[in-house]
């Protein structure tokens, strides 16, 4: 389903194509279930496959408990799509040791994949906190199993609507922005009804234009969601520079005094 549909149809969609698997984002998998249990139409089908986000042992409970079907939890990440598998957990993550050599050092994971020959990586350190567990050879299954205790999260914006509903826009549906001048960019929450982007462009790039590209391209993405009220603005940055810690650039950021700001008046409107 295109990630771009407003929430508002997800259930009708599904019901219309009859699904047998629902493959999906954990967060999109729970967004369709709490709609399911609201219109009262419980969904029939006989596996959930969760993948390109942590699953926590109480939402895979959740989804198991709303889907009256087995959960499967696929590992993956942008270094390497195909991680591992966990099929029940208690028993563990079972790595792909035929993919990749996933080693941890002090807690750290680091993990060199095998098939990537275009852009090898090789030791490469990721964020997530695994603990590998001792080879048994009492089962059929000689690969590596691992308990994965902390992984990594895409973060999604979050807007309210004039009517109370509220509305998101996936990191997914806000990557593909490439134009003439542009050289990086990043989103800005800077309220539950506003944000602004950060644009970083070249020397010899014309801010009017690459403006006005941009507000074309947001504005169709914001009225595929029907989020035409949102608010939003272009900023031009001299760099979009990478967090610390990781090293790497998020595309999502939030203004956490103006959303503290936007808190307190909702607050006191309410009072």
């Amino acid at each position: 389903m295109d990630i771009s549909t407003p929430l508002a149809k997800w259930s009708e969609a599904v019901r219309e194509f009859h699904p047998n698997i629902i493959i999906g984002y954990p967060f999109a998998v729970k967004i369709l279930a709490e709609l399911s249990d609201r219109e009262k139409e419980p969904l029939r089908v006989r596996r959930v496959i969760s993948c390109g986000e942590p699953l926590s042992a109480g939402l895979r409970k959740f989804l198991e408990n709303a889907f009256h079907a087995e959960v499967i939890n696929f590992y993956g990440a942008s270094e390497s799509l195909a991680l591992g598998v966990e099929q029940c957990a208690d028993e563990g993550m079972v790595l792909f040791d035929d993919l990749n050599v996933v080693e941890v050092v002090d807690g750290e994971m680091y993990v060199t994949c095998l098939y990537n020959f275009t852009q090898p990586l090789i030791r490469y350190h990721i964020s997530d906190k695994l603990v590998l567990h001792e080879a048994n050879t009492d089962t059929d299954c000689f690969f590596t199993r691992a308990d994965v205790l902390l992984c990594r999260n895409e973060d999604v914006l979050w807007f309210e609507r004039p009517d109370g509903s509220r509305e998101c826009l996936h990191p997914l549906s806000m990557e593909g922005f490439c134009m003439e001048g542009l050289r990086d960019y990043q989103f800005c929450q800077t309220s539950a009804t506003s944000f602004e982007m950060l644009a970083e462009i070249g020397e010899s790039a014309e801010p009017v234009r690459v403006t006005g590209e941009i507000l074309r391209q947001v504005r169709k993405l914001l009225a595929d969601k029907n989020l035409e009220e949102i608010q939003f603005s272009v900023r031009f940055v001299d760099q979009i520079t990478p967090d610390q810690h990781t090293g790497k650039k998020p595309l999502i950021i939030r203004r956490m005094e103006d959303m503290k700001n936007d808190k307190d008046k909702h607050y006191r409107k309410a009072i």
